[in-house]
């Protein structure tokens, strides 16, 4: 147990989490548990790199599919985003 501030606060062994395919897990202890996952991925777009939080009781609940789906999700909408960025900058030229 850690105690910050009379909070007393159970420490979470990182071991203990399986990390279902992401590049970094950290734990966040705030008023609420988040797992924060940081990922990057090559697109052709270049490079994205972002990170997800998640309240830890959701994050037991995941499956490595639906982490995918969620980092899927953001790296397609950045790609769009660049795509759609990229193609108005041709047509103000």
């Amino acid at each position: 147990m850690l105690d910050l501030d009379g909070m007393k606060l159970r420490i979470l062994s990182i071991v203990s989490l399986s990390l279902k395919n992401c590049d970094k897990l950290e734990i966040l202890m705030t008023d609420t548990i988040r797992v924060q996952i940081i990922f990057s991925a090559d697109t052709d777009q270049g490079r994205y790199n972002d990170s997800l939080f998640i309240p830890f009781d959701e994050y037991e609940t995941m499956s490595v599919s639906d982490i995918e789906a969620m980092k899927q999700a953001r790296v397609d909408a950045w790609v769009a985003a660049v795509k759609l960025a990229s193609a108005n900058s041709e047509t103000v030229e």
